[in-house]
């Protein structure tokens, strides 16, 4: 058995050897295109990352004085209703994620403005009356004061809606953030993994750019026989 694993080898090695030398630049081409891959993943920065509820709370005069006690169904309603205006504003489609952060699905400037969706593969079930305000950019700052742009503009048209339709300030549905100060945080990317992954992959490109390469030429020069 060893004899043939050695022999089996070798034979290998006969046919890979006087490929690679005859084509090794095809390989240097297809590890060239690879560098600027190299290059953004060994350069690239993380992202700042912050995420903030907005709770709707149904009037306390309604629910005895104790919002957290109420039903949920009409403060949902009227949630769906906010997420819908807001998202209807927006000139870019934005990204929502299932369980995934934010930051997961690879952007690195945006917003995720949802209602959490609480059911299966099949059907979706929505029964928490909040909005979740995701936001994702590569400055602290500009990831702090988008946080709170939106969260004014959902408790400004909460509050627009209700006052349009003529409802008494003591009948109205409030909102409440959670928590109550966003909290911003660092989301650094894992540049090894990145770098041995390309590394994999360029080895691939071009182990098969001189196996292809080399059967194209050698088509070629058969049909010119």
């Amino acid at each position: 058995m060893f004899v043939r694993l050695k022999s089996g080898l070798s034979t290998r090695d006969s046919i890979i050897r006087p490929l690679i030398l005859r084509r090794w630049y095809l390989g240097v081409v297809a590890l060239l295109l690879m560098l600027p891959f190299f290059y953004g993943a060994a350069t690239s920065t993380g992202v700042y990352y912050s995420k903030m509820n907005v709770v709707f709370l149904p009037p306390p005069s309604k629910v005895g004085g104790n919002a957290l006690k109420s039903e949920a169904v009409t403060t949902v309603m009227f949630a769906a209703i906010i997420e819908r205006h807001f998202n209807g504003q927006g000139v870019v489609q934005q990204l929502r994620t299932v369980d995934a952060p934010l930051y997961g699905t690879g952007l690195r400037s945006g917003y995720s403005v949802y209602l959490p969706n609480s059911g299966g593969q099949w059907r979706m079930n929505f029964n928490d009356p909040v909005i979740v305000v995701e936001v994702v950019s590569p400055e602290r700052a500009t990831a702090e004061s988008e946080m709170s742009r939106i969260v004014n503009q959902l408790e400004g048209l909460a509050s627009a809606q209700q006052e349009s339709l003529g409802i008494a300030a003591d009948a109205r549905i409030t909102t409440e953030t959670s928590p109550i100060q966003p909290t911003t945080q660092y989301v650094g990317n894992r540049k090894t993994r990145a770098l041995g992954s390309l590394a994999l992959l360029g080895a691939g490109l071009a182990s098969a750019s001189m196996v292809l390469g080399d059967k194209f030429i050698n088509k070629l020069r058969n049909i010119r026989k």
